[in-house]
């Protein structure tokens, strides 16, 4: 073989070296499949307080000075009129459940679920998961349940926006029936993908275009920050029944899977308000008149 014919060999080996690397790169899971190694149990040796320090790339739980969950507090939203520069577009794929130990996930085939659009660009919905009780405070109250919808950039899966939805007790939710009802037997193996058919997005929040947006991070490790938050003002219905299911699925260090307050350090939380036809100021809770009035 010639000198020559050897560099174009060479050539070709690196380029398809770095075709799986970018493939790789961009089909990687914008969070951690292995989310071992770490609980919820305040106090323990890996509990929430000592997880920055469990492992170097867990770094930012402790150091990072952007991290979620937070307190929606009334001073420090920012009420802008209008619903700002974001679309909903989802539409009803195949999905699976799976047990991750930590909490149950619901992933959709990949990009086929939809997206938003958020300032011009497309986020696709890759899955969502349930957290109790709920991660996010609205002026110091936390929910029973939490619901966090996981969005990726396509051409930057490391670019992140989550949707959060809240859930108070009462009749109990149509969508965690229709994903869990059948199935929860099985959903006590972990690490198991269940196919449970079509799922909708759409059903999850069935109506309020009102909510609050900060900039944070993923609220287990490795906590990377970055992200940009949405959290849903429409405050959803669970019975008590479906979050006993949730809390009895997972391990005994989640059965309150959810991370403590973090401190705001200075950041601003907008509040989109979108008012319905037949709302007026008046309507507002004292949260949303005091924040208009600050």
């Amino acid at each position: 073989m010639t000198s020559q014919s050897r560099t174009r060999v060479f050539s070709a080996l690196l380029l398809s070296l770095l075709a799986t690397a970018l493939h790789v790169a961009s089909t990687a899971p914008v969070e951690p499949e292995d989310e071992s190694g770490f609980n919820y149990i305040p106090g323990s040796e890996r509990g929430p307080e000592n997880w920055g320090y469990l492992k170097e790339e867990w770094s930012a739980c402790s150091e990072g000075q952007e991290q979620s969950p937070i307190d929606l507090a009334r001073e420090d939203v920012d009420v802008i009129w209008g619903a700002g520069n974001l679309r909903r577009n989802y539409n009803p794929t195949k999905a699976y459940v799976m047990n991750r130990g930590h909490d149950i996930r619901l992933r959709w085939d990949e990009r086929r679920a939809g997206s938003i659009k958020l300032d011009g660009r497309d986020y696709f919905l890759q899955q969502c998961h349930w957290h109790h009780p709920s991660e996010h405070a609205i002026d110091g109250r936390r929910y029973p349940l939490e619901l966090h919808m996981v969005h990726s950039a396509a051409e930057a899966p490391h670019n992140i926006v989550v949707v959060g939805l809240l859930y108070e007790i009462g009749k109990r939710n149509a969508f965690i029936n229709q994903v869990l009802g059948g199935i929860w037997p099985e959903m006590m193996t972990l690490g198991e993908e269940i196919e449970v058919g079509r799922i909708d997005p759409r059903d999850i929040i069935k109506d309020g275009q009102s909510y609050y947006r900060y900039k944070g991070s993923l609220t287990t490790p490795p906590c990377t920050e970055g992200v940009v938050w949405i959290v849903n003002q429409k405050i959803s219905s669970v019975s008590e029944d479906q979050i006993r299911l949730l809390r009895r699925l997972v391990g005994d260090g989640a059965r309150y899977n959810a991370r403590p307050i973090q401190p705001l350090n200075d950041r601003k939380i907008r509040f989109f308000y979108e008012p319905d036809r037949e709302r007026s100021i008046e309507s507002m809770t004292p949260l949303h008149i005091n924040a208009v009035a600050s």
